[in-house]
């Protein structure tokens, strides 16, 4: 649980350019970061830094909702591929989110 500490500390204080441009979702990635951290902490604390880097969850109709990177974020394409081996468990995540 140290993990979603971090998170929760760092939703607070690291993304207010990304809060502010995308507050509608604050509450699907608190949900995403929960149920991440339960699979893995560092699963968990790589999504958070794609969301404070400039990601937004956007809905998708096969996949429930996808991340994708607002144009400000330069780090996205460096970042995803840490996730790589996440893969089945983040397309499982992002198709449970309401």
């Amino acid at each position: 649980m140290t993990a979603m500490v971090i998170m929760t500390d760092s939703l607070i204080t690291g993304t207010q350019l990304s809060n502010s441009i995308c507050s509608g979702d604050a509450k699907l990635w608190e949900s995403l970061f929960i149920a991440a951290d339960r699979t893995n902490s560092d699963f968990a604390a790589r999504l958070m830094y794609m969301r404070n880097s400039g990601c937004i969850l956007v809905p998708h109709n096969k996949f429930g909702y996808v991340i994708k990177p607002l144009p400000e974020n330069t780090v996205y394409d460096q970042e995803k591929c840490c996730l790589e081996k996440f893969v089945p468990e983040l397309i499982k995540l992002l198709s449970a989110l309401k």
